[in-house]
Parts: C-alpha cells; structure tokens; sequence
C-alpha cells in the first residue's frame, strides 16, 4: 500500500478515536495535503520525518480536535504555520471557517500558500511571511499555535496587537480555570480531560479565544494521577 493510502486509511478508521468527522471530500483535501508536504518536506523540513500513518495520527487528526472548539464562522490566526499545523486540517475539515497563516519563513510561505490551494481554501485563508510581533493584528476570533515556543508568554506580550487588537493579557489570565486535554504516552489515543494546574508541561497544541480560556492539548508526560476528573 502507497503512504497516501495509508494515510486515508488510518484517518478513516482513527478519525473516530478522535472524536473527528469527516467526509469524503475532507479526506480528498487532507490527503492532497499530505501528498504535498511530502514533496516540500524533503527541501524545507516542514515536520519531522514519520510514517503515513502516525503522521494522519499524530498531526493531522490531534489538530483536527480543534474543530469540535471552533464556533460556525470562526477566524483564526495561525502563528509560526511551519508545515501548516494545526490549521491547514482544521481549514480542510471545514469550509466555513477562515484564516490569517502567519509565518516568518519566506519559503515556508510559499509552501502555505500552494497548501491552501490544494485544499480549496485560498479563497477564505491568507498568509503573512513576517513575524507575528511586527505585523498589525488581524481581525480574528481564536490564535492557535503549534510549533511556537512560549505560546502564552509571547502572545501576552503582544499585547494588544495580536488577538483580534484587544489586550491580550485578560484571555490569556484565565490560564487557572483552562481546560486541559493531553494524551497519555502510555496509552496513545484515549483523549481524557486533565486539570489546569500543571502549566509547566510543554504545550504541543494551543487554542485561544480572544474573549475566553485557553485549551491545550500536549502529549507531554502527564503528573501523578492524571486521569482524575
């Protein structure tokens, strides 16, 4: 079996663990999608390399989780976009949200933009090559961010001029009463809520509204009793 279709076959029979939906022409989007990062990741080391199947796993269906969080007309701004995670599958999955993709690499810019063609979301979905910190805020509703380092410290000095031009630091105070979600390495897919207190863990996921809490999903090694309600 080619990658590609191990791909479509790991996000139909996994989309469920997921708790994702997907028709069939979602799926046409993402495996277009994952065809051609295949053939950029070679030049611009998009992501890591990995098999077709975890990456449908582990970065198209665990971004895709956003979705379920995503209000009808959301618009969102995707900060530090690399390799188009995790909002190029949340746009494939839905037509009615939009996007600002912004990225600092030139190059990887380009790959975002033949990326937003490829699944037919060029016309809702724009990419700004500059760092976030120096561009004027778009007019969005929710930040996600998945490669960026110190998401929640770095938008919050933004302050102002990154989540929709309104301060930043009210959302991003209400960390305490955040809702978590993290995947156990010992027990892959079982997604399960956590509490908010372990704010050290390295965030892999993030989501952001700009009027409410934040919501992360990471896969980073959970505290002692992690399962607890």
């Amino acid at each position: 079996m080619h990658d590609a279709e191990k791909f479509r076959t790991t996000l139909v029979e996994r989309a469920p663990v997921y708790d994702v939906e997907l028709n069939q022409e979602a799926i046409e989007r993402l495996v277009r999608y994952y065809e051609l990062l295949q053939i950029w990741n070679a030049r611009l080391h998009l992501v890591a390399p990995t098999s077709a199947e975890d990456f449908a796993r582990r970065h198209v269906l665990e971004s895709l989780m956003l979705t379920r969080f995503l209000p009808a007309n959301a618009r969102v701004s995707d900060i530090g976009s690399g390799g188009g995670l995790p909002i190029i599958p949340c746009l494939a999955a839905r037509d009615d949200i939009s996007a600002v993709l912004i990225e600092s690499s030139k190059k990887k810019s380009v790959f975002l933009l033949e990326a937003l063609k490829e699944i037919d979301a060029a016309a809702r979905a724009s990419v700004i090559a500059e760092r976030f910190e120096t561009i004027t805020a778009p007019a969005i509703d929710f930040v996600t961010s998945r490669a960026l380092e110190r998401f929640s410290e770095a938008v919050t000095r933004r302050a102002g001029s990154t989540v929709a031009g309104r301060s930043a630091r009210a959302p991003l105070g209400n960390v305490g009463r955040a809702r978590r979600l993290a995947v156990h390495p010992g027990h892959p897919e079982p997604i399960r809520p956590l509490a908010a207190e372990d704010l050290a863990a390295r965030v892999a996921l993030q989501l952001i509204s700009a009027s409410d809490a934040v919501l992360t999903a990471d896969r980073q090694e959970p505290a002692a009793d992690p399962f607890r309600a």
